[in-house]
């Protein structure tokens, strides 16, 4: 179809699938929706009054050519009607996957392939990636590292930074990506006026196969063609559900017998920090001595006293049921006193029942006593910080008696 700038009437050829997209046109640079001219037309029926100035251009043109070859005695003859102007530039295309800076994202995957960091270098954006490395310089209280024009370096370094750019695409994560993912579809997902766009490319495996991820490039207008200013892989949807995970700290599980629970990966556990030196020394002492066999009754003074301190030892507790298994009868007794006193602690309890036969009642499976650990740490990730100490409940007898004083 045949399209018109209506600020310069600046005429071209566009696919018909184009009709009614945005595009910008190649002589004044005039963004409008592209229509074809001969569906475009008035209700009149008769010429409009631009084809008449047409006309009467063409007809005049073609007098003063008339006149000129009359008057010319020699030389070569002129034709009328003979190209004698440059084309009009083709309109870029605004939106959707043919757009100009789309389709420059797309190539840069394609040239990614051949693994040449200086393949790349027509496809960057080297002012505003000069631009970054001034800034993260500054930012990391560091001296910037030259001039603030980029084409002020010598042209060695200039060519230095232009590959270790390359290189950043072709490295890590972002340079596998490029490799095994192939870019089948995109758009514009932000347009900062004229020369700036945000191109989102959807990618499928090159190897084939159903899984899609997303990949973002940063484009700026330089002179007629686009360039990379920044780009960045979004992750797919199992990295942000692991990442969710992470940062949580925890996961939801479901048990063999049907039950849901809270578990968190062990993992060792030093003092609270604001545990002082000196009670923490004291601290591992008290549990030495009461996991100590043949401490007896100095063992139980002990856990009382470790019951008193409260909050501080739980961490210490958690530790020593993730890295002691129950193998022997002192590793059972140990798990028992462990769990006991993290429950007059904190009044939490997960199901483990140590001293209990695996099987012989409700709870007890290896599989419930594995996951009662997970939970127990699952428990402090999620609440350890803002838990106090349990207050002690009430003697009733105390109650009373206090009542009757009254």
């Amino acid at each position: 179809m045949l399209i018109e700038c209506p600020a310069c009437h600046a005429r071209s050829k566009l696919p018909e699938s184009k009709e009614g997209a945005k595009v910008r046109c190649g002589s004044c640079s005039r963004v409008f929706v592209a229509r074809d001219v001969h569906r475009r037309g008035g209700s009149g029926g008769g010429p409009g009054p631009a084809v008449w100035i047409v006309i009467a251009v063409v007809a005049l043109g073609g007098i003063v050519l008339f006149a000129r070859g009359r008057a010319k005695d020699d030389g070569d003859p002129v034709v009328a009607g003979a190209e004698t102007s440059e084309p009009e530039p083709e309109p870029e295309l605004l939106e959707g996957w043919e757009a100009a800076p789309v389709q420059a994202a797309v190539r840069i995957h394609e040239r990614a392939l051949l693994g040449d960091a200086a393949a790349l270098a027509p496809h960057l954006d080297t002012d505003a990636l000069w631009a970054r490395a001034r800034a993260e310089a500054r930012d990391a209280g560091e001296p910037e590292p030259g001039p603030e024009r980029f084409g002020l370096l010598p042209g060695a370094a200039r060519a230095e930074w232009i590959e270790r750019w390359g290189g950043e695409l072709l490295a890590g994560d972002t340079g596998a990506i490029l490799a095994a993912w192939e870019p089948f579809d995109g758009d514009l997902k932000l347009r900062g006026g004229g020369d700036r766009a945000v191109v989102l490319l959807e990618l499928k495996p090159r190897a084939g196969g159903v899984e899609l991820r997303r990949f973002e490039w940063t484009m700026n207008r330089v002179g007629s063609s686009w360039k990379a200013a920044a780009w960045y892989a979004l992750p797919t949807a199992d990295e942000l559900a692991e990442k969710e995970k992470v940062e949580r700290g925890y996961d939801k599980v479901e048990l063999s017998d049907g039950s849901v629970v809270l578990e968190r990966e062990p993992e060792p556990l030093g003092h609270l920090e604001d545990t002082p030196p000196e009670q923490r020394e004291h601290i591992d002492e008290l549990l030495a001595t009461m996991f100590d066999p043949e401490s007896g009754r100095a063992g139980t003074a002990a856990m009382i006293e470790l019951q008193e301190i409260g909050k501080p030892v739980v961490p210490l507790l958690l530790t020593h049921l993730y890295e002691n298994p129950i193998e022997t009868d002192e590793q059972q007794i140990q798990a028992h006193q462990a769990v006991n006193l993290l429950r007059e602690i904190t009044g939490q309890h997960f199901g483990f029942e140590p001293m209990i036969a695996e099987g012989s009642a409700f709870g007890t499976t290896l599989e419930r006593r594995t996951s009662s650990i997970k939970q127990w740490f699952a428990w402090w990730y999620r609440k350890g910080e803002k838990f106090e100490e349990r207050e002690e409940e009430p003697d009733a007898f105390e109650e009373l008696l206090r009542a009757e004083g009254e």
